[in-house]
């Protein structure tokens, strides 16, 4: 008889949610709710088209903007969103005006020109169909996470490809980091 109670411990566990998991609520899924509350906050804001298909805490997020830093913006607050275990972003980015690449390719130059932290990784930029690709060394990993968002925001701009090395103790910083040791 002590294992009839064991077992009924053991059906309530595998009902409960998982830690920091929503359980579902009556009128719906919680999680769901919270994901369509930021996308249309996010699609207000941006003059985009966006929702979030869940099920059990799997987003297939869908619909249109016109800046690919939208969608990297709208994936970011969708995993940032309390229960949500998998996001596949299927956003199109749709650009208001045919950007050409020989443009994009200028403005992607204009970001790398503009930051000191980019200067010195001998950046290789190809822009093609709007697809932006750039290849290179860089000092910090968050110069290579720094470079594709504000690549994101140029116009015309579709895809992100960057194949970055990353070099720790080259360049201006590790010499600073060097000098406070």
């Amino acid at each position: 008889m002590k294992t009839l109670p064991r077992l009924l411990a053991l059906a309530l566990l595998l009902l409960l949610p998982a830690p920091g998991l929503a359980a579902t609520d009556a009128t719906g899924d919680a999680v769901g709710a919270e994901v369509e509350r930021r996308l249309a906050e996010l699609a207000e804001r941006t003059g985009s088209e966006l929702r979030g298909l869940v099920s059990e805490g799997q987003v297939v997020m869908q619909g249109r903007v016109h800046l690919l830093e939208h969608s990297l913006r709208a994936e970011q607050l969708v995993w940032q969103t309390p229960g949500v275990v998998d996001v596949d972003n299927e956003i199109r980015v749709v650009p208001h005006d045919e950007t050409g690449d020989d443009a994009i390719e200028r403005e992607v130059r204009l970001v790398i020109k503009g930051e000191p932290r980019f200067q010195n990784t001998n950046l290789e930029v190809g822009v093609l169909q709007g697809v932006v690709s750039l290849r290179g060394l860089f000092q910090d990993p968050v110069d290579v996470l720094a470079l594709k968002h504000r690549v994101a925001s140029i116009s015309g701009v579709v895809h992100v490809v960057i194949d970055a090395h990353v070099v720790a103790g080259v360049g201006p910083r590790a010499l600073e980091a060097q000098e406070l040791a």
